[in-house]
């Protein structure tokens, strides 16, 4: 995804037309890749993101502590 973080917060049809595709389809690689639902890869995307920006906060805060 180009941009995890947006995804998480689209209801599956607003994603599906997005990715110029069906509903059905993005549930399809939903599941396809380990999910057992929409709001499952949702809820993964949004722990995703905020796991890197806690991340890349910590990293910034290290550089500018070590300087």
């Amino acid at each position: 995804l180009e941009d995890p973080a947006g995804a998480a917060g689209l209801a599956i049809g607003t994603l599906a037309e997005r990715c110029d595709t069906s509903p059905a389809t993005v549930l399809r690689f939903c599941r396809a890749v380990g999910f057992t639902s929409y709001p499952a890869l949702r809820l993964e995307l949004a722990r995703w993101v905020a796991l890197l920006r806690i991340t890349m906060w910590v990293l910034w805060a290290t550089n500018v502590l070590l300087r």
